[in-house]
């Protein structure tokens, strides 16, 4: 037998003996995530849908709107650089950027509410609630 065997050899013999000789080890792990899968663990709720499609919407919604009121033009030519004014809609492309300010502006301040919500656990013997306190 040359090294390289050898050490392959005690490699395995090693492999087999460890969790042969765990003994409780393995009875003491099985309890532990047995125990830690019964704890609940604390849970946020999430963004009503509501405020997340309305929010979605406005602001898809609103991209949209300005980036028809850019290149849209009046001739159905392309959009050059000097006359952007004078053949597509710059109301209707800015109308469009204040819809999508909406919707992130409402997606941002639902986002908000639910990181400052409280989050409650409930477990075997224990209710746990949780707030978190920024300023």
């Amino acid at each position: 037998m040359n090294l390289t065997q050898r050490a392959a050899a005690g490699l395995l013999m090693l492999v087999v003996a460890v969790p042969a000789s765990a003994g409780d080890l393995r009875g003491s792990l099985a309890r532990a995530v047995n125990e830690q899968s019964q704890i609940a663990t604390p849970q946020r709720p999430g963004m009503a849908p509501a405020i997340r499609w309305s929010g979605l919407g406005l602001f898809v919604g609103g991209v949209g709107i300005a980036t028809y009121g850019y290149l849209h033009t009046s001739d159905g030519e392309f959009v050059e650089p000097g006359d952007i004014g004078r053949v597509s809609s710059p109301k209707l492309a800015a109308s469009g950027l204040v819809v999508a300010a909406a919707g992130g502006a409402l997606l941002f301040w639902g986002n908000r509410r639910v990181k400052h919500a409280p989050s409650i656990a409930l477990g075997p013997g224990r209710a746990e609630v949780t707030k978190a306190i920024s300023w």
